[in-house]
């Protein structure tokens, strides 16, 4: 018997990890996606990216065991992160609120809406560190620290991460940014 997840419910997970984890581009949320790609994404973040000092919703949390998946295990105390965060209700910004208004105009008029346009929008005003992470997040300042470079014990401590959330960065940044990032004696830097 297969599951059945509101599209409501994985966008609101979404945002949860696009706002904790920080990714860029983020996870695509709206008319843009559809709810099996929710679902593909969602467990792609929480096998590969998602460590246990990650402060998820409530309400996050109770999705991922719903969908049967594992909330990853700190490998010093081998037990998943219990720290949750309480669910807020996010205010968008002016200028999404601003496109939304010229989006449902120009629906009325009968004109299309670019799908690029609307995502591009989304992304105004937002920060990035020099490996294209969210200022602010944990992955920007891993990605500092990456690029000071350092054993994975100075690159946790240098990010206030933990050792597995830095071991996790660094295989994003060599899969999806393509950042040749070396191991000699134990140092990592990237080259």
């Amino acid at each position: 018997m297969a599951r059945k997840y509101t599209k409501t419910i994985l966008e609101a997970a979404a945002d949860d990890f696009n706002k904790v984890i920080g990714f860029d581009p983020p996870i695509v949320t709206g008319k843009e996606t559809t709810v099996e790609q929710l679902i593909n994404d969602i467990t792609d973040i929480v096998n590969n990216h998602l460590a246990p000092e990650d402060k998820m919703t409530k309400e996050t949390i109770e999705l991922i065991e719903l969908m049967g998946l594992k909330m990853p295990v700190d490998e010093e105390e081998g037990e998943p992160s219990k720290e949750i965060e309480p669910l807020k209700e996010i205010e968008p910004s002016e200028k999404i609120k601003e496109k939304k208004i010229k989006d449902a105009e120009k629906v009325e008029e009968g004109k299309e809406i670019k799908k690029e346009e609307k995502i591009k929008d989304k992304k105004i005003d937002s920060k990035k560190s020099r490996y294209g992470h969210k200022e602010g997040s944990q992955a920007a300042a891993i990605d500092e620290a990456i690029f000071k470079g350092g054993t994975l014990k100075e690159l946790s401590k240098e990010a206030k991460v933990s050792i597995s959330r830095v071991k996790s960065h660094i295989k994003h940044l060599i899969e999806k940014k393509n950042l040749n990032i070396v191991e000699k004696e134990g140092v990592f830097k990237i080259e």
